[in-house]
């Protein structure tokens, strides 16, 4: 097998992995956005996640019906 060293390829990014389904990171306090129903539980486990770099959430279902919301509140 020969095997071919390249030069000057960049090295990607330290984000590789998964793709960030919420916005949570962009966020600022006081900021919102809408969650289609049945993926609230999704959001939420990331916005716990998220709790431990010091930001808080919170997501409440609609009182209209169309969804949850999900808060940054800290």
């Amino acid at each position: 097998m020969n095997i071919v060293i390249e030069k000057g390829i960049p090295c990607p990014s330290k984000q590789g992995g998964r793709k960030r389904v919420w916005p949570l990171h962009e966020m600022e306090v006081g900021d919102s956005f809408l969650i289609p129903k049945g993926r609230d539980n999704a959001c939420r486990v990331s916005a716990i996640r998220m709790s431990k770099n010091g930001k808080q959430f919170l997501v409440r279902a609609c009182i209209d019906g169309t969804g949850y919301r999900c808060w940054r509140i800290a």
